[in-house]
């Protein structure tokens, strides 16, 4: 499974302000080429970054990270949708439900098989709202 935003999907997250949080290691982030490298370490103002399927590591200055896109995880997402969402899964999938008002009624925002994205969806829709 998949628990990460996909390229596409990290870009519109970023333009539309989703957080970027400051680099560090264990984080992924997709480059401006949509390549997506991990930060596994750090010194001073410089990242040491991988990329799949990569057998070296590339130095990154931290200025550089301004053109890239975080790929956030579900959980970070959801973090940032607040206590009114929840997700569950549902028929092979994940649903995103935001609670009104009344706790018992819960009205579904978004799904897809990729938790990540389908909290994505659910965060674009409340920018948008």
């Amino acid at each position: 499974m998949n628990d990460r935003c996909t390229p596409a999907t990290a870009r519109r997250l970023k333009e539309l302000g989703f957080p970027q949080p400051v680099p560090a290691p264990g984080q992924v982030w997709y480059t401006i080429n949509d390549t997506k490298i991990i930060v596994t370490g750090r010194k001073g103002q410089t990242f040491f970054c991988a990329t799949k399927g990569g057998n070296s590591l590339t130095e990154i200055h931290v200025s550089h990270f301004d053109d890239f896109a975080y790929a956030p995880t579900a959980s970070d997402i959801l973090r940032e949708l607040g206590e009114d969402w929840t997700m569950i899964v549902a028929g092979g999938g994940f649903q995103i439900y935001k609670h009104f008002q009344d706790p018992q009624y819960i009205f579904p925002i978004a799904a897809n098989d990729n938790p990540a994205e389908a909290c994505a969806e659910a965060w674009e829709a409340k920018q948008k709202s």
